[in-house]
């Protein structure tokens, strides 16, 4: 599963990288380009109460092997979707969350109003077991990410925007 896929180039070099996986992009901005049989887009918006209920009931019955969080960027829809789509993660599967410090370097996606956490700070808190205060992710939440992720990596990217984050389950 890709969050964000824009026009879909991403999605359409994993269908090359993965031939025998079926690959779902998810996009509030309906500009997919590619097409393959192993891809299915879906116009899709995270703020959308009913959106969110659409892809319960098609995807209530499917795990995916990798999650990859490369949305808006913005500090709230990332968390957000690390509460919504980390459950739908088979286990031993990986979510992926790209450019996750882009609030730190542009100011406009810090839509949390220094009332969330930053998410190298929530990840860091998730290591450690450490319960923290967010809107978002509730004492229960912070509960089901201690319990379902067992490694989390970050590595630096060539710009000072690509940070990534590796959740294993």
């Amino acid at each position: 599963l890709e969050i964000g896929t824009w026009e879909g180039a991403s999605t359409a070099s994993f269908s090359l990288y993965f031939p025998k996986s079926f690959i779902y992009g998810i996009d509030r901005n309906y500009r997919f380009k590619y097409q393959s049989k192993n891809i299915e887009f879906f116009n899709f918006n995270i703020k959308n109460v009913s959106d969110l209920k659409e892809f319960e009931r098609k995807f209530r019955n499917i795990k995916f092997g990798v999650i990859i969080d490369d949305g808006s960027h913005l500090l709230n829809d990332m968390i957000f979707s690390l509460k919504f789509f980390f459950k739908y993660l088979d286990k031993g599967g990986i979510y992926v969350i790209e450019d996750f410090n882009a609030p730190i370097y542009f100011k406009e996606l810090n839509d949390g109003k220094n009332k969330e956490l930053l998410i190298r700070e929530i990840l860091k808190k998730i290591k450690k077991k450490q319960k923290f205060k967010s809107k978002i992710l509730d004492s229960s939440d912070q509960n089901y990410l201690f319990k379902n992720i067992s490694n989390i990596e970050y590595f630096k990217g060539k710009t000072k925007i690509s940070d990534i984050a590796f959740l294993s389950k």
